[in-house]
């Protein structure tokens, strides 16, 4: 059985920021780096989500969370305000 293959913080950022810049598609970064797609698409992905973090003035996972309550549902009407929001109509 292969060992599973652990990389460095330095070498994910490495290669997050020359998938992030787009020059190289990722299949052609999988095989320069002889990474499978996967980890890089993911590596990419935290460190967009990182940037965030850095321009915001707190880590991204307060923005994602904030996101996600938002978003959830929780701010949707009740069901028993429905009647009173059919009532409702746009003026054209």
């Amino acid at each position: 059985m292969a060992k599973r293959r652990n990389f460095s913080a330095a070498f994910k950022a490495k290669v997050a920021l020359e998938a992030l810049r787009g020059d190289q598609t990722l299949a052609g970064l999988a095989g320069r780096y002889k990474v499978p797609p996967n980890p890089i698409t993911k590596w990419k992905r935290q460190a967009g989500e990182g940037l965030v973090g850095i321009f915001s003035g707190k880590p991204a996972s307060q923005d994602v969370a904030h996101e996600a309550e938002v978003y959830s549902g929780r701010d949707a009407p009740s069901p028993g305000h429905a009647p009173e929001m059919a009532k409702l109509t746009l003026a054209a």
